[in-house]
């Protein structure tokens, strides 16, 4: 074997010797890169459970100030909404403030309408746990629906359709919206 000879031969055993590290070093980089998007994943996936958890405390914390707000109402204006259902013999002053209460008991009850609505919506858009939200509240949107109270609210024309939409979809399945 000339020298020339064994020069191309270390040559190409130094190629090959390159090039079986750098294909070392690329399958370390590719396992290093692949447990770095595992965790990148996982982390992503707890941001999202995170936030699907910040929406759930957010609706509920509606849901429940809303309630609160007709309870509240009620119980301060029930004996004079009670006493002052029949019209005939109120004052001038009794009227307007029996008017001015029935406005206000519909502005409280679209509240807690709108927070039922609008929870529907986060649970029709998948922003929150869907099942846990059904074990939750099925109760509560079918009692809102239902109440002939809400009747004038959930008639034609309202604005209520996300929840009228999840109402339907969980009393109604054969009419799957």
């Amino acid at each position: 074997m000339t020298t020339a000879e064994t020069y191309s031969t270390v040559f190409a055993g130094i190629a090959i010797l390159l090039s079986v590290a750098a294909l070392i070093v690329s399958i370390v980089a590719i396992v290093r890169l692949s447990s770095e998007n595992r965790t990148a994943n996982q982390i992503r996936n707890e941001h999202l459970k995170l936030r699907k958890a910040t929406v759930e405390i957010d609706i509920r914390n509606q849901i429940n100030e809303a309630r609160h707000n007709v309870a509240e109402f009620f119980n301060e204006h029930h004996d004079f909404l009670a006493r002052t259902k029949n019209a005939n013999g109120l004052s001038q002053e009794e009227q307007a403030r029996r008017a001015r209460l029935e406005t206000a008991s519909k502005e409280v009850i679209e509240g807690y309408l709108s927070a039922l609505d609008a929870s529907c919506q986060a649970y029709i858009d998948e922003k929150i746990d869907t099942v846990r939200f059904k074990k939750s509240y099925q109760r509560d949107i079918r009692q809102a629906v239902e109440s002939e109270v809400h009747r004038e609210f959930l008639g034609p024309g309202h604005a209520f359709h996300a929840l009228m939409r999840v109402h339907d979809e969980w009393e109604n399945p054969e009419r799957r919206v």
